[in-house]
Order: structure tokens, then C-alpha cells, then sequence
């Protein structure tokens, strides 16, 4: 099994300017599932785990080919693949449709693109931080979309909508936890906006949370539902 790899670029080969999906493909293309990793303006894409060194397994060999490429440009011949997994990807996209389209272009016919849109688990303090965040001009945006009513719209009669069961499951988390991720500009709502930004209102979260004798490591626990839908592709 050969490796191959690709990074796409714009036409005047200057970085593209929308997320840059981190790909994996098998060789014999039965399943290409791609996740998001990158920026929404021309920042460098982050290291991750399967990022291409071989000492990411055990054995010193990665269990699969690898590719990195634009998920709405994807090098992949048409008819090529028999599934297409988009996690947490679609709503960093704003050309989503584009990113559909080149799943669908992929897929053969029967083939199937599983989508989980993502979204948080609300906690205890949600309310009163995404108050305080926006004091200091900082939004969660999501720029793609978010639900499968949209895709299946853009969809038309190309593939049909299946509603996968949802797994139910509890995540531990504190607020200190969400603060250093913030911080560290972990998630991508945080983006778009600079270090400094993100920095001092983290700050000001902190003191808030003293000041309400909220101990950054309490921990919580939250039930979250993962849901899955699968878009199959029509003849």
C-alpha cells in the first residue's frame, strides 16, 4: 500500500483562505473520511496526531494512506469512493454546498456521505461567559451550516437523508478546562480573532469565576447526544 499525499493551493498559489480538511483515503478508495483542521483566514494548518509521522503508531506505520486537501477541491476521481465521513467540518466551511458537491462527485453510486454537524454542550456557565465574551467583541460564529435540513435542500434528489441513532454519553468538563482551550485558541469559533483578544478575556473570566467563588477545576458532568446523518447518494 503506497502513501500520497497533496496540499492544494489557490490558483495564484498563495494559501486558500477557507479551512483546509485534513484527508485520509484507503487505496483501494472504499473510504475517504476527512475532518477539519486550519484556519478561516491563510494561517498555517496545526500539527495532529496522523499528520504524516511515521511514529503516530506503534509500529512506526501509518494504517493508512494519508492525504491533506481542500475538502471543496478534493483530488479524488469521480465515482471513486464508497463513503465520505465529514466530522465536526461542514459548519467551519462557508462554501459547504462546495464540500457536499465534491463528496458527491466522489461517491459512487449507493455510496454514502456521513455527516455530524457537531455543537456544544451547554454547561453551567455558558450563559454568563458567552455574555462576557461579547463584551470583548468575541462571537461564536459557525459560517457553514449546521443541520441536515440545508444539505439535503442543496441535495435535491441526488441522495437521500437517514437520521442515524444517536449516541448518548457523559463528557466530564470544568470551567478551567474551557478556559485554557479558549486560550489556546483550541476550538475554531476562536479563530478569527487574535491571541491578545483571546487572552485578556480569558483573563476577565477568570477573575469572574473568582469572584463568583466558582473553582476553575470543579467539574461537571454533561449529557451529550452525538448524532450522526447519512446522505446516500442516488444512482
Amino acid at each position: 500500500m503506497s502513501e500520497r499525499r497533496w496540499r492544494t493551493s489557490s490558483p495564484s498559489n498563495s494559501p486558500v483562505e477557507h479551512p483546509v480538511s485534513r484527508s485520509a483515503w484507503a487505496q483501494d478508495a472504499s473510504l475517504c473520511p476527512f475532518t477539519s483542521e486550519g484556519s478561516l483566514s491563510s494561517a498555517p494548518i496545526s500539527p495532529h496526531p496522523c499528520s504524516g509521522d511515521s511514529s503516530s503508531t506503534p509500529e512506526g506505520v501509518l494504517p493508512f494512506p494519508l492525504l491533506l486537501a481542500d475538502a471543496t477541491r478534493l483530488p479524488l476521481e469521480d465515482g471513486s469512493v464508497g463513503a465520505v465521513m465529514a466530522s465536526h467540518l461542514l459548519h467551519l466551511i462557508p462554501q459547504w454546498r462546495w464540500a457536499v458537491d465534491e463528496a458527491m462527485r466522489a461517491l459512487r453510486p449507493g455510496g454514502v456521505l456521513l455527516v455530524d454537524f457537531g455543537g456544544g454542550t451547554p454547561a453551567p456557565w455558558s450563559t454568563p461567559v458567552e455574555e462576557m465574551l461579547q463584551r470583548h467583541g468575541i462571537v461564536r460564529i459557525r459560517p457553514g451550516v449546521s443541520g441536515p435540513d440545508r444539505v439535503a435542500g442543496h441535495l435535491g434528489e441526488r441522495a437521500t437523508i437517514r437520521r442515524l441513532p444517536p449516541l448518548e454519553t457523559t463528557v466530564t468538563r470544568s470551567l478551567g478546562q474551557d478556559i485554557v482551550e479558549w486560550e489556546r485558541q483550541v476550538q475554531s469559533w476562536t479563530w478569527t480573532y487574535s491571541a491578545d483578544q483571546m487572552r485578556s478575556a480569558c483573563a476577565r473570566l477568570r477573575t469572574w469565576a473568582a469572584d463568583q467563588r466558582w473553582a476553575l477545576d470543579r467539574e461537571v458532568e454533561l449529557e451529550r447526544t452525538i448524532q450522526w446523518w447519512a446522505f446516500d447518494r442516488c444512482g
